[in-house]
């Protein structure tokens, strides 16, 4: 189904998900506005990522890697999480300690990055477990910072001989109070380094040390001690493969909150929002409000920016039978799969990406474009009840101060039955 209407002199119809127009490092976020913003066009690592844990709370510790490696709260008092860096962040005391369940995806023979950021107290003066791996012949990985706040990775094999990387007298602190990005990766007889704040502080050549499956995964202090430091965490990674320097120190970019509002910077770039002007309450506030996708399906690249009619000119190429243009395009088992709109030389314009359904499904879709807040919302709620997910969200000003929003619905039914898929190729069939 493909629903389209129209408010306020602007077009409004169900389309796509975002795609960027140049998007060089991967991090799909469109390298003008990441320039205009002050983020990195730098090297993003998306490939390899076992877990990835944003420590936003309110209950438990949440995955959002595909592996859904979700962690326990162990000897946590009640208000476990609070303001971190970006977001909330896990607030961990001496004994306090997040334990996973063996996970196929936790073994990485060939390598493993872990990264988080930390902030500890100014001149603390106990040590600190970080993040502990062991496998089923107590062969460990441990990442963790000395009594003078100076960042290390241990290796320990069965016979509990261990090899450290870190610390040196020239590595810096991490007992200031403030907040520090720490990185530390390893690959099979090579070097194992470890980062603070992009910086290799520490390397060090790991030998004869070879990881089996996985038995237990924790950050902070499993063994009940009290004399572990209390220390803040958030925006904790693991990968299955040791990272390069560039790539370790573009970590942390792409799904920050640097304005505080709820929103990652992806977010405020799928809903047109500056991601570092102060949150002002005209926007829509929660990350969760709305069942934003986290993957982005293939599609062709945008269209240029156009106007009101010459979008409408541009759609109607696709709903017209031959010699006009396309023939019956949509019901030939295309969809829309992004829009994005703009306030720019004194008008609206908007922007798609469009492209195949994937074959041998039902395939469901609405799109709406220019419509108020309260609409878009409501909309949400009720394509969300109907099984659709909302794959881009975007908004956008006009100078009376009026926001119009911009919405695209997928929905992906059971396989077709062979009638089915050849009714749907001849555009009987999903729409």
């Amino acid at each position: 189904m493909v629903l389209a209407s129209f408010v306020l002199g602007i077009l409004t119809i169900g389309l796509p998900a975002i795609l960027r127009a140049l998007d060089t490092n991967g991090d799909n976020l469109d390298d003008a506005w990441e320039a205009h913003y002050g983020i990195t066009t730098g090297a993003y690592s998306s490939q390899n990522l076992v877990g990835w844990w944003q420590l936003d709370g309110p209950d438990n510790v949440v995955d959002r890697s595909p592996n859904h490696i979700a962690g326990t709260l162990e000897n946590f008092s009640t208000n476990a999480f609070g303001p971190g860096l970006f977001s909330n962040a896990l607030y961990f005391t001496p004994q306090a300690y997040v334990g996973f369940a063996a996970h196929v995806a936790l073994n990485t023979p060939g390598g493993m990055t872990f990264s988080a950021w930390i902030k500890s107290p100014d001149n603390a003066t106990n040590e600190a477990t970080v993040a502990t791996w062991v496998d089923a012949k107590t062969n460990s990985w441990s990442v963790g910072i000395d009594p003078k706040g100076i960042a290390a990775i241990t290796f320990a094999d069965a016979t509990r001989h261990e090899q450290t990387v870190g610390p040196t007298t020239n590595s810096a602190t991490l007992y200031d109070g403030q907040w520090h990005h720490l990185a530390a990766t390893w690959a099979p007889d090579r070097t194992a380094r470890v980062y603070v704040d992009g910086e290799n502080q520490d390397s060090g050549v790991v030998t004869n040390w070879t990881p089996g499956s996985v038995v237990s995964f924790s950050f902070g202090v499993s063994d009940d001690s009290a004399t572990n430091q209390a220390f803040t965490m958030d925006e904790v990674r693991l990968y299955n493969r040791a990272l390069g320097p560039n790539e370790v120190t573009q970590l942390p970019v792409t799904y920050t909150d640097f304005n505080g509002n709820g929103l990652s910077v992806l977010e405020d770039y799928q809903r047109g929002l500056s991601p570092v002007a102060a949150y002002t309450g005209m926007a829509i506030a929660s990350t969760n409000a709305l069942p934003l996708a986290t993957g982005e399906p293939g599609s062709s690249e945008f269209t240029p920016w156009m106007s009101t009619p010459d979008m409408k000119k541009f759609l109607s190429q696709f709903d017209t039978d031959p010699p006009g243009g396309h023939p019956n395009y949509w019901d030939k088992g295309h969809w829309l799969n992004a829009i994005e709109g703009r306030w720019h030389n004194n008008r609206s314009e908007f922007r798609i990406t469009y492209g195949p359904v994937p074959k041998h499904k039902g395939s469901w879709w609405y799109w709406y474009w220019g419509i108020s807040e309260s609409y878009f919302n409501r909309l949400a709620k009720e394509k969300a009840a109907d099984g659709f997910t909302l794959l881009d969200a975007n908004s956008f000003t006009d100078p009376k101060g009026h926001r119009y929003f911009q919405g695209v619905w997928h929905k992906i039914t059971l396989p077709l039955s062979p009638a089915e898929q050849k009714a749907s190729d001849t555009g009987k069939y999903g729409f």
